[in-house]
C-alpha cells in the first residue's frame, strides 16, 4: 500500500526545518515548512479540508 503523508514543519531556524525535513524523510512524503505560527496557521487553512490531515494517521 502506498500511503502519501503530509509533514507540517514550523520552526523559526531555517536550519532545524532542514535538519527535521532529513531525519522525517521518506519516500511518498510532502514536507510544507514554515518559519512561524501565523504562516503555519495559513497554509493550514489555505489547504482544502478533504487535505489537512499531518503527520501520523
Amino acid at each position: 500500500m502506498n500511503k502519501h503523508s503530509k509533514v507540517l514543519i514550523v520552526d523559526d531556524n531555517a536550519r532545524m526545518r532542514e535538519v527535521v525535513r532529513e531525519i522525517l524523510s521518506a519516500p511518498n512524503r510532502e514536507f510544507l515548512e514554515s518559519g512561524n505560527g501565523e504562516e503555519a496557521v495559513a497554509l493550514h487553512v489555505r489547504r482544502p479540508r478533504s487535505n489537512r490531515r499531518y503527520g501520523r494517521r
